[in-house]
């Protein structure tokens, strides 16, 4: 199949779609934005919650459509069809305090199939499609991100108010995600926010 130059901005990941899951991190985020002021942090919209796999960047559809392929067949198809990888939600933590997360546990087995999945997803790429090596892979969910504001950053009183939230939240559990198909997405950048689609061929 053959199309045109256009590029899209794409990224590889598992959704997460439960509603109990989604509520427990809308309660989280809602308490994240108390203290570090709604003006200061932009949360991830609940409809975008997701583990990333692999971030490409703007790729061309005919890179789309066979990294789709390369997904179905592979992942999707293969490993994932005679198992699912079940991870916890825990916790609230933080990259610099400027990306806002929560961890995975899981047992050691998915935990491995799913760094299997990542390191299938890198050799591709970087073979094939002659991306760059990803950094290391740290399986988080994002769950907001810190607005750019360099007095704010530097008033690392401002910041009391969440370090009592991360405590509170240290071993909570946010509840169980359940990975079964691994996709690849669209990603739009609009003024509000980025919008999310599947891509499929």
């Amino acid at each position: 199949m053959i199309f045109m130059k256009e590029k899209i901005r794409a990224f590889i990941a598992f959704e997460i779609r439960d509603p109990n899951i989604l509520k427990n991190i809308d309660i989280l985020q809602n308490e994240l934005i108390n203290v570090l002021k709604p003006q200061r942090i932009k949360p991830v919209e609940l409809e975008n919650i997701h583990l990333t796999l692999r971030f490409l960047g703007d790729i061309d559809l005919n890179t789309a459509s066979s990294l789709y392929e390369f997904i179905e067949e592979n992942i999707n198809n293969n490993i994932l069809k005679s198992r699912k990888l079940r991870f916890n939600l825990i916790g609230l933590e933080d990259f610099n305090k400027r990306t806002f997360f929560i961890k995975l546990e899981g047992s050691v087995e998915d935990m491995k199939t799913l760094k299997e999945i990542h390191r299938i997803i890198e050799n591709e790429i970087i073979t094939n499609y002659k991306f760059n090596r990803d950094k290391d892979f740290k399986a988080h969910i994002t769950i907001g991100r810190l607005k750019e504001d360099r007095s704010y950053k530097r008033a690392n009183e401002s910041f009391a108010g969440y370090i009592n939230l991360k405590s509170q939240y240290k071993d909570k559990n946010l509840g169980e995600v359940i990975f079964d198909k691994l996709k690849l997405k669209k990603s739009t950048l609009t003024p509000t926010g980025p919008i999310y689609e599947d891509l499929r061929f």
